[in-house]
């Protein structure tokens, strides 16, 4: 695969459409270490952060930036992370959800991993020091205390794109700063297309089939470069066309993302001789 880039290490991020999908096919084509650091459920504001960890961490044992590649996948804009010192293994253990928190709800970014092993998150829990705390991972559809009070107190649509797309263009701002190659998608077209559930009272300003601009966000999307996003809708859309019906991509349709979306990508937007 001459055409490519000798990258040496895949940072990846995202949800369960990015934990053990497509960065293991792209690693393996790419003979990359991977540190993937996505997790069922994550919301942006952590993805962002733990691959800002991930690059740092490997700048600062001497990596340098030409070998790293970043793949981003966004994951749902209502989904939130709270960090809680208390957020502990010690208070897991004691909780009758324990092992529900523990596969589901709790996530660390700092971890004590070799940087030339392979990360992956579903046997990276033993590696990780939760004794300061850790991200109480909640979704809308989560019945925890955390999430009941989030969404029936705090949560508002319009809000939780905005955090969305700051997260997008200040992971960007960051990459390009560090002079880190990097590509973006999304998990499903919402993350990036407002509706009139982002609207709430001013819902009655659109027809049905009215493009939505809406001020608070369409400053934050002029400062979005799409230009490193890859060339699909998104990854849902991308296996399962227009479909209603929400699953998970399966093992050919990881490998055709990577065959047929983001090697493709790479060859154009970075090569040997480009940046």
């Amino acid at each position: 695969m001459s055409q490519f880039k000798n990258y040496k290490y895949l940072v990846s991020g995202g949800c369960s459409f990015t934990a053990w999908m497509w960065p293991w096919v792209l690693g393996k084509e790419l003979d990359c270490v991977i540190h993937d650091y996505a997790f069922s459920g994550l919301s942006n504001d952590v993805i962002a952060s733990s691959v800002v960890y991930g690059v740092e961490r490997l700048l600062s044992n001497g990596v340098n930036a030409n070998e790293i590649l970043v793949g981003i996948m966004w994951s749902g804009v209502d989904r939130i992370s709270f960090f809680k010192q208390s957020h502990t293994t010690e208070e897991l253990k004691n909780s009758d959800k324990y092992n529900m928190w523990k596969e589901n709800y709790s996530f660390i970014i700092k971890d004590d991993f070799p940087i030339n092993k392979n990360i992956d998150p579903r046997f990276s829990s033993d590696c990780k020091d939760y004794s300061f705390g850790s991200y109480s991972v909640q979704n809308f559809s989560y019945d925890t205390p955390d999430a009941l009070a989030w969404y029936q107190n705090l949560h508002d649509p319009l809000g939780a794109r905005i955090t969305t797309f700051e997260k997008i263009v200040w992971l960007q701002d960051y990459l390009k700063q560090k002079n880190v190659d990097y590509f973006m998608s999304t998990f499903m077209d919402s993350v990036l297309e407002p509706d009139k559930a982002d609207l709430s009272n001013a819902a009655t300003l659109y027809n049905e089939g009215d493009e939505i601009k809406i001020p608070h966000l369409e400053w934050l999307k002029s400062h979005i470069d799409f230009d490193y996003f890859l060339p699909i809708r998104s990854y849902h859309t991308f296996f399962a066309g227009q479909s209603e019906y929400k699953r998970h991509p399966d093992t050919q349709e990881n490998e055709d993302l990577v065959h047929k979306v983001i090697l493709p990508f790479l060859s154009t937007k970075y090569t040997n001789t480009n940046k």
